[in-house]
């Protein structure tokens, strides 16, 4: 079920970024000093899920965990950065435990969010996408010497 969850979101991100160059050392970078966001509607409420994210090592790829109390649905959304919806899921109400990747590896440089949400908390994690410049060596020279 993993696999087909895996492969489902690679090929969706695939079809979204067909037109996109494919980048030759993409950087995937976290926002820095940025903490997830936590919105609840009433302050005697404990939060209902618990997410991570990371990124897998020397890859383009973040992995999104989630832990979260049975009886609740969540959202789990990518969004770019003007608010376009790129991947959407619903996780259900038995699910108590829950991973999925994102494959940035053919999509454009740019900021996306992924944001987690059941109603009255919602989670969100920026990511920065980008492909360094090329830099070009500098040609060799042959200086002789008597």
């Amino acid at each position: 079920m993993k696999t087909l969850k895996n492969t489902g979101i690679t090929l969706m991100l695939a079809l979204i970024a067909s037109t996109a160059t494919l980048a030759q050392n993409p950087t995937l970078k976290l926002a820095e000093d940025e903490q997830i966001a936590t919105v609840q509607t009433s302050s005697t409420d404990s939060p209902t899920f618990d997410t991570s994210l990371y990124q897998v090592k020397q890859t383009a790829k973040m992995q999104l965990s989630m832990e979260k109390q049975a009886g609740e649905r969540v959202n789990v959304r990518l969004l770019t950065e003007d608010g376009k919806v790129l991947y959407s899921e619903w996780v259900g109400r038995s699910t108590k435990k829950y991973a999925c990747r994102f494959d940035f590896t053919k999509v454009k440089d740019g900021t996306y969010t992924i944001e987690v949400a059941n109603g009255s908390e919602v989670k969100r994690k920026t990511i920065s996408l980008s492909t360094p410049a090329a830099v070009q060596a500098p040609g060799r020279n042959l200086i002789a010497v008597n």
